[in-house]
C-alpha cells in the first residue's frame, strides 16, 4: 500500500510539473518508435515483464504501462497486462505447489505469507480467496495458494477476476498521465487505494472470525 501511494505521488508530481511531464512524454515517444521496429518481440517482452511483476516482490512493470499505451492503445495494453499478470500468477502458483516450494523464501519473504498459511486452507471459500487476491500484493497469493494446494481451477478464476480491476485501473492511470490530467490521476489512484484498503479490512475481519 505504501509503495502504491509513493508511486501515485511520483506520477502526480511529474504530471503537475509541465517541464518534467514533457521530458517523460518525449522519452515515451522515443521508446514507442523503438518498439515499432520490433512489434512482436516488444509485445512478448511486455507480457514477460508483466508476468515477472506478478511473481517478484522487488519488480514492477508499472512504469512501462504509459509506453505500452502510447504504442498499442488502451484495449491492447489492458489485455496484454492482464494476460501477463495471469501468467505470472499461474507460474507462482506452480512454484508454490511444486517441488520448488521449499525455495519460496528466496523469492518472497516467508513471513509475509506465514500468518495466512495458518488461517487458510484448500477448502477456503472462493470469495475469501478473491479478497486475498485483491488485498495482498500480486506476487503473494499465487505462492500462498500453491503451498496450500488450493484447487487450481478455482485459483485460475480468482486470479483472472482479481487482476481485472488492477489492469483496468492501471490503464486509466497511464492514460491520465499521458494526457497530463492530474485530477483524474488523483481520483483514480486514491479510489483504487481505498478499495484495496476495504478488501484488506474485510479480509482481516473474516480471518479473525472463528
Amino acid at each position: 500500500m505504501i509503495g502504491a501511494l509513493l508511486l501515485l505521488g511520483v506520477l502526480v508530481g511529474l504530471t503537475a510539473s509541465g517541464a518534467a511531464h514533457a521530458m517523460v512524454t518525449e522519452a515515451i515517444a522515443v521508446l514507442t518508435g523503438m518498439l515499432a521496429r520490433h512489434p512482436i518481440a516488444a509485445i512478448g517482452f511486455f507480457v514477460l515483464l508483466a508476468a515477472a511483476s506478478a511473481m517478484l516482490t522487488f519488480f514492477s512493470s508499472t512504469v512501462l504501462i504509459p509506453v505500452a499505451l502510447h504504442a498499442w492503445g488502451a484495449p491492447a495494453t489492458f489485455v496484454l497486462l492482464w494476460l501477463g499478470w495471469l501468467a505470472g500468477g499461474v507460474i507462482a502458483y506452480g512454484v508454490g505447489r511444486g517441488a520448488f516450494g521449499p525455495l519460496l523464501g528466496r523469492v518472497v519473504p516467508r513471513q509475509r505469507i506465514a500468518a495466512y498459511e495458518r488461517r487458510l486452507s484448500a477448502d477456503t471459500p472462493i470469495w475469501v480467496v478473491l479478497l486475498l487476491q485483491l488485498a495482498l500484493p500480486s506476487e503473494l497469493p499465487g505462492y500462498l495458494l500453491g503451498t496450500l494446494r488450493y484447487r487450481f481451477a478455482r485459483y485460475l478464476v480468482v486470479v483472472g477476476v482479481g487482476e481485472l480491476p488492477f489492469a483496468l485501473g492501471s490503464v486509466f492511470l497511464g492514460e491520465s498521465f499521458l494526457r497530463g490530467d492530474t485530477v483524474t490521476l488523483v481520483v483514480v489512484g486514491l479510489t483504487g487505494l481505498v478499495l484495496i484498503g476495504l478488501a484488506a479490512s474485510v479480509l482481516r475481519r473474516r480471518l479473525k472470525a472463528p
